[in-house]
């Protein structure tokens, strides 16, 4: 499906990436960089849009951070149960059930992303999304491949963008630590499963550390099942469902503008807008807030 996005989304995709300071970034599909033709290889657009940010914008834009500087303003905690996104085939079985404290972490995400990613999973195989593979497949013979500029198709709806708004979250596995945790506002707890270590370091940031907790309440103890609000700033809010009207109030002061997507690393912040409408393309810029 690659050649089915434009060459300009490629080049977001790839400073995207760039900007998330990878120890490596890697092309899926990287044949589609070259065309072989008259016993010659030639560059097609993408591989122009490559080289240029090969040779051009990264040796232009230094980086002073690498990922390990991530420090978030939202955690989310949530279980490595294999739920890459789809909500089935846990574990690469097709007849296990998925259970909804699985699915939970994508009710995680719509809330986060102001609605925008969907609360049923988050991949090209979901209902109601598609990508460019099937429409290529008939609309284009298999011997025109690799296309020279792609094939953008007419109507991209239904296909995942590049953008989504999100407030400075890094997202965590069920045994982080309070020393990984950095410092975050809110925490949100979801998934099937939590470490005992991380629960007990997550209320504690709720008692004594300021922080808004919202956490799963099959996840708790029978005393830690009811909400707080702590003399030092800190609320403790258990749900059942993370779309819930309580759940949205008290997350909703913490979650960061509806246009921007936004990571920081150490005294910098990345922050990306839509380019285009629907967000396929970015626009990208970096401050430096202390």
């Amino acid at each position: 499906g690659f050649p089915g996005h434009s060459p300009e989304e490629f080049g977001s995709a790839l400073r995207m990436g760039y900007y998330m300071g990878p120890s490596r970034l890697f092309t899926e599909n990287v044949d589609v960089l070259l065309q072989f033709k008259e016993d010659v290889f030639r560059k097609t657009a993408f591989g122009e849009v490559w080289e240029a940010f090969v040779r051009e914008f990264v040796p232009a834009n230094p980086l002073s951070w690498t990922h390990r500087d991530a420090d978030p303003d939202i955690a989310v905690i949530h279980s490595d149960d294999s739920n890459y996104g789809q909500n089935e085939r846990l574990f690469g079985s097709r007849e296990l059930a998925v259970p909804a404290s699985s699915r939970s972490v994508f009710d995680v995400w719509h809330l986060l992303s102001g609605g925008s990613i969907p609360a049923h999973g988050n991949n090209m195989h979901i209902a109601g999304f598609d990508f460019p593979r099937h429409e290529l497949k008939r609309l284009v013979s298999a011997d025109e491949f690799p296309l020279w500029e792609g094939k953008t198709l007419d109507a991209p709806a239904n296909m995942h963008p590049l953008f989504y708004p999100s407030g400075n979250v890094l997202v965590y596995d069920e045994f982080v630590t309070d020393a990984q945790l950095g410092n975050p506002g809110l925490i949100v707890v979801a998934g099937s499963s939590v470490s005992d270590e991380t629960l007990l370091a997550v209320r504690r940031r709720a008692e004594s550390g300021g922080a808004t907790v919202i956490a799963a309440k099959w996840l708790l103890p029978p005393q830690w099942q009811e909400a707080r609000q702590f003399s030092g700033g800190g609320a403790w809010l258990p749900t059942t469902d993370f779309l819930a009207d309580a759940v949205m109030e008290q997350a909703s002061p913490l979650l960061g503008a509806r246009d921007c997507w936004m990571q920081r690393f150490g005294s910098s912040e990345v922050r990306m807008y839509k380019r285009d409408s629907a967000g396929f393309t970015l626009d990208f810029e970096v401050r430096q807030i202390r």
